[in-house]
């Protein structure tokens, strides 16, 4: 009778014992408004970088591309996401979806050439987080400032990462906000100067309201439309302190870039490596 006794009262006591799985699945979850943020990041990250559309094609080539483009891919692509994450549930995406249609090899091969893009990318970012402080600060454009510059600036954004998913993405929510604020700024000051016959460009050598708004408030030259044109348009229209704003913008929407694509890169090596 004892032994019976002692093995029913070690089941009652592990029946009695909270699961473990609901702890670590509750630390997981994202809130929705971070993870629109992180998405963001990891698929855009703001207006800057599109000044060589008007450099290279004229600024109405560029309004109409961005004025069409949603429509015949971006659209298209998030309805293909919405069906195949529908009918295949989980958080491997398209890992799974190429799994499911061609095997575990070609899944694998999907998720490995993943995480190599993803890596890749990462690299690039905290050079370029430094090449938009170097406007600001001309003694990150060269030497021993600027290799250290770019050491700090990836241990800090790698720890912020490590500090947890739910810190990535609020943070994520912080550097959207601030660094979107100056385009929201420059598309209201430029209003009064709009002259829409700059528009219609065609022969010279976020997104579609700032790029209205900037091009069409401003003499058009278009050679100077290259990477970091919309922080000198800034400044033409409104002043130093918009130029300033929108610098630091861009730098911190390279952090979210980095931040997101870290994100996913650790999450692919966590839950399929």
């Amino acid at each position: 009778m004892e032994p019976n006794l002692s093995s029913s009262n070690t089941q009652l006591l592990l029946e009695e014992q909270p699961p473990t799985t609901t702890t670590t699945k509750s630390r997981g979850k994202l809130a929705l408004i971070p993870l629109v943020f992180l998405i963001f990041f990891e698929v855009s990250g703001g207006p800057y970088g599109e000044e060589s559309a008007v450099g290279a094609a004229g600024p109405l080539w560029a309004i109409l591309g961005f004025l069409i483009f949603p429509f015949i891919w971006s659209i298209p692509e998030a309805l293909i996401t919405a069906e195949l994450a529908t009918a295949f549930p989980g958080n491997g995406g398209f890992v799974i979806w190429a799994h499911q249609a061609f095997g575990p090899f070609w899944g694998s091969l999907m998720g490995s050439w993943k995480f190599l893009t993803g890596v890749l990318n990462l690299a690039s970012y905290p050079v370029l987080c430094i090449d938009y402080l170097k406007l600001v600060f001309p003694v990150f454009s060269s030497g021993v400032p600027r290799y250290i510059a770019m050491l700090v600036s990836t241990l800090v954004l790698s720890f912020l990462n490590y500090t947890g998913l739910a810190i990535v993405g609020y943070t994520a929510v912080t550097l959207g906000i601030v660094s979107l604020s100056p385009f929201l700024v420059l598309t209201l000051v430029s209003i009064p100067k709009i002259d829409p016959s700059r528009w219609i460009s065609l022969g010279q050598k976020g997104y579609l309201v700032p790029l209205l708004a900037a091009t069409g408030a401003i003499p058009l030259s278009q050679e100077d439309w290259t990477d970091g044109y919309f922080a000198y348009v800034a400044e033409m229209v409104a002043g130093r302190w918009l130029k300033f704003w929108m610098e630091a913008g861009a730098c911190l929407s390279v952090i979210g870039l980095y931040e997101a694509q870290l994100s996913s890169c650790a999450y692919q090596v966590s839950r399929h490596g």
